[in-house]
């Protein structure tokens, strides 16, 4: 967190070029972080049968079309082994 904030502070640009951009919330970090010294720290499978969104740890149910996790998804969550979930229903109780 540290490189991150003192990569913004010595480099106002980079910030203001997402501010408008489409998806920033996406893109960001990865950008940052991919263009650092800490590039090789990353997390990386190299697994082939493995799905990309597994590969980066977060657990989206794309079975038709992205599907909004609701209270009934939490354990398939759970067992995933992923870090993260994606669309969540607002009413969804913590993990």
């Amino acid at each position: 967190m540290r490189y991150v904030l003192d990569y913004l502070k010595k480099n106002p640009w980079f910030l203001e070029a997402f501010k408008k951009s489409l998806y920033s919330d996406e893109i960001f970090f990865q950008t940052l972080i991919m263009d650092s010294p800490y590039r090789g720290n990353l997390y990386t499978d190299t697994t082939s049968d493995v799905k990309d969104t597994e590969k980066a740890m977060r657990y989206i149910d794309w079975n038709g079309g992205l599907k909004i996790l609701k209270n009934k998804d939490l354990e398939k969550v759970r067992k995933s082994g992923c870090l993260f979930a994606r669309k969540m229903d607002e009413e969804v109780e913590a993990i």
